[in-house]
């Protein structure tokens, strides 16, 4: 079986994977990165997300608020925003009131 890519759309809720390095079970949205960033960093498409070759294949990553800001594994932070790659975010259900 092929794994599917995520996809995730703006102002979506997600959870960092417990698998990630840090920020584990943290909650956020994935946004727009900012103007700076994306004049930084080439290839954003459809808004939030954009291609990234790594050691390990292409993989396509979001930009992703935190809902608290959080620390990296070496104490660098807190960080409000992040680059996250789509594997270790997860979608997370919308309250149904």
């Amino acid at each position: 079986m092929v794994n599917q890519p995520k996809r995730f759309l703006e102002n979506q809720r997600i959870r960092v994977s417990r698998e990630f390095t840090w920020a584990r079970g943290e909650t956020g949205v994935i946004i727009r990165p900012p103007c700076e960033v994306q004049m930084l960093e080439n290839g954003w498409f459809d808004d939030c997300c954009r291609k990234v070759v790594t050691p390990m294949g292409e993989k396509i990553f979001y930009w992703v608020r935190f809902d608290l800001p959080q620390f990296d594994d070496l104490g660098d932070g807190p960080f409000s925003e992040v680059e996250l790659s789509e594997d270790y975010i997860d979608a997370v259900a919308e309250r149904q009131c």
